[in-house]
């Protein structure tokens, strides 16, 4: 694994193209020389010798020492030259912002990138970029950014881990939270330092309180899942904005980075397997991430939320979007509900959320004992309050900005959070002044309460209940072939899948023979691997009560699946007995590309595509994983006995779901796609049976 230490904090450094224009070459040039490591910057450009009033060189060899990092800020066509270079005078990292390589499409672009990363390779050398705008650190006060530096007035001690594969992106996180980002990297290309190797750094940098990245591709799972892995184990919050969902989406992430956009419901089943909050706007992103960096690691000790408004318009959208996000605003005990009475106007109702009005906002010691009784009342773990700060400050803002000071400094505060109603220009200094006290200020109105909903599912996620690990890599085979189904159902069955009672018969004396020791009535299938869909060719009779039945069916099976499908190769016959009524189920097993196989559970039958119902969670999963993909869906509430029906065997589905997906990570790099519909499952204590099965293999 890639040590990128010396990438982020590296002693020395050389700009190559530094210049006194406006431009990259101006802009890291100055961050750098107001970086710690000032004292070891030099700059390089071969027509200059004094820019910005330093001494220039003309060539890395001139130099006065052997960096640790050369920054070229030069075209596309001068790139390669100068990393070759820097791999011979022993220059062991690399910042890249020039653009004309893979993200271009063009064969000469892609070339160049080979060679820079074949250049990289033989040198045990490290690059950022190419296409980005380089790699701040505020741990270390040292930018190699490609705009003016963004520096805040003290080092940054812990906070943002940022990586974007959007240089613009990567920036407004910079630019916006200049006190609580640790780090930010613009990746582009991703030549040689993919972004999940820099998510890896930061979820084992002690500096780093919460990753927040953009993410238009994965190029190494396996990278990606260890530092997912590491973030959860160490309870460090992952926050993902992942574009190229959409189809034109996923084009133009392509176009922009070179990297693959995957299927998007695959990759946001991999992130719910390890506690990653995905956001849906930048917005949403931004503050998501902002919040978890104030908090630093301070969350609530449970989802119980205590909310005061200053109208009683704001308390009843609170309390809808409370509802609609799944948020919990318990009802105050008795003790709080009559410390509030007590403070707040007779009209005003003590409940949860709270109206206290606006005007005993004027009253520092009221505010105090209403914030103190709602903090210390058992049921609730979080306060939210809908302060907005603008940019004049009124006497409500003041007051609370006091008493949260006080309750601060009295080691009585809870984790509070500001939701404002509406768009304003705030008064930074007295966001600042809250965030300094673990307060944050979240989006507007309805996005605050998503972002909480967030707080709330990651305080609720508990990484030990996990299957922290992927199936592995799976085959790339493009050749693919079924199993029929009576070989599939015998290859399900090997691993403790019930299926129903059955035989072959390729001949219509064959199968009056086996069916005189056989319980009608029974269903009759063609065996075939080439006709996948059976009852689209007329394959499938059901209930058939005798062997004249039988007989007759069979003929008409036979006959109707030729004429479906002249070159098909028919095998005869499966009969097996009827199953009795259960609820119907799909259990299935995709293999993902970049992730392995992929299990599938929903509603079966022949509402698979009706509905589209349906859960997805990497495999192996076990039974705790198993019942929360099952009690997802919103067909399960036919499972638990909807409107009277009998209750079903929901653990046997779920430990059904369990053996196919083990069954599919230890056969990964075989099993190609699984699909058991319908699986009926039986009343409670009865179990489940799949009724029919397909197993493809990679050839």
């Amino acid at each position: 694994m890639k040590d990128l230490g010396l990438l982020f904090a590296p002693r020395s450094v050389a700009v190559v193209g530094a210049s006194d224009k406006p431009g990259m070459g101006r802009g890291v040039s100055e961050g750098a020389l107001q970086s710690s490591i000032a004292d070891h910057v030099y700059l390089v450009n071969i027509k200059r010798d004094i820019v910005l009033g330093r001494k220039c060189y003309h060539a890395l060899s001139e130099l006065p020492e052997a960096v640790d990092t050369v920054v070229l800020c030069v075209n596309s066509g001068l790139v390669n030259d100068y990393l070759e270079e820097a791999g011979r005078l022993g220059i062991k990292n690399a910042v890249v912002y020039a653009s004309g390589f893979s993200e271009e499409g063009s064969e000469e672009g892609r070339r160049l990138e080979r060679e820079m990363h074949d250049i990289c390779e033989r040198h045990n050398m490290l690059l950022v970029g190419p296409n980005c705008v380089g790699l701040y650190n505020k741990v270390d006060r040292i930018s190699l950014y490609a705009t003016e530096p963004l520096f805040p007035e003290k080092n940054v001690q812990r906070g943002i881990g940022a990586v974007a594969h959007s240089g613009y992106i990567n920036s407004n996180l910079m630019r916006t939270m200049p006190d609580i980002c640790a780090y930010g990297v613009s990746v582009g290309n991703a030549a040689v330092c993919s972004l999940e190797e820099y998510m890896l750094y930061y979820a084992e940098n002690e500096h780093v309180n919460c990753i927040a990245a953009y993410v238009e591709g994965i190029k190494d799972a396996a990278v990606f899942e260890q530092a997912l892995r590491a973030a959860a184990e160490r309870r460090k919050p992952v926050v993902i904005m992942k574009s190229g969902r959409s189809k034109k989406g996923s084009a133009a992430a392509a176009s922009h980075t070179g990297n693959l956009a995957g299927d998007y419901a695959t990759f946001e089943a991999l992130l719910r397997r390890y506690g990653v909050i995905v956001t849906d706007s930048l917005e949403e992103f931004n503050s998501t991430a902002r919040m978890f960096a104030v908090l630093d690691g301070k969350y609530p000790s449970g989802v119980g939320i205590g909310a005061v408004n200053f109208s009683g318009g704001e308390n009843t959208i609170c309390a809808d979007m409370c509802e609609r996000f799944g948020l919990e605003l318990p009802t105050y005990e008795e003790a709080t509900r009559e410390t509030v009475k007590s403070v707040i106007p007779a009209f005003s109702t003590a409940r949860n959320p709270l109206d206290p009005t606006t005007e005993m906002f004027s009253e520092h010691d009221k505010v105090k004992t209403m914030f103190e009784a709602i903090f210390n009342d058992s049921g609730i773990d979080m306060f939210v309050l809908g302060l907005e700060l603008p940019a004049q400050l009124a006497m409500k803002d003041r007051t609370c900005i006091s008493v949260f000071k006080e309750l601060h400094a009295e080691g009585k505060l809870i984790p509070t959070f500001l939701v404002p109603s509406f768009e304003k220009t705030r008064d930074a200094a007295a966001v600042k002044e809250l965030q300094d006290i673990g307060i944050p200020m979240l989006s507007v109105g309805e996005l605050a309460y998503k972002i909480l909903a967030n707080l709330t599912a990651f305080i609720s996620y508990d990484h030990s209940n996990h299957t922290l690990s992927l199936a592995g890599a799976p085959c790339v085979s493009e050749q693919t072939t079924a199993l029929s189904e009576s070989d599939s159902k015998a290859e399900i069955s090997a691993r403790g899948v019930r299926v129903p009672g059955q035989f072959k018969a390729s001949t219509k004396a064959e199968l009056r023979e086996k069916l005189s020791s056989f319980s009608f009535p029974v269903v009759l299938k063609i065996d075939s691997p080439d006709i996948l869909h059976k009852t689209e060719a007329g394959g499938v009779k059901l209930g058939i009560g005798s062997i004249e039945e039988a007989e007759s069916a069979f003929d008409g099976i036979m006959a109707s699946c030729r004429a479906f499908s002249p070159d098909a190769r028919l095998d005869g016959i499966l009969v097996q007995e009827m199953l009795p009524e259960g609820v119907e189920m799909i259990v299935g097993v995709k293999n993902d590309r970049q992730y392995g196989p992929m299990l599938l559970c929903g509603m079966g039958g022949i509402f698979v595509e009706v509905f589209r119902d349906a859960a997805l969670a990497p495999c192996p999963v076990n039974m705790f994983e198993a019942r929360e993909m099952v009690n997802s869906l919103k067909s399960s509430k036919l499972l638990y006995g909807y409107r009277g029906s009998a209750e079903c065997d929901v653990d046997a589905l779920c430990e059904l779901l369990v053996k196919v997906s083990e069954y599919a990570a230890e056969n990964s790099s075989e099993i190609c796609e699984i699909d058991l519909n319908p699986v009926r499952v039986f009343p409670k204590g009865r179990g489940v049976a799949a009724a029919d099965a397909l197993i493809v293999k990679y050839a």
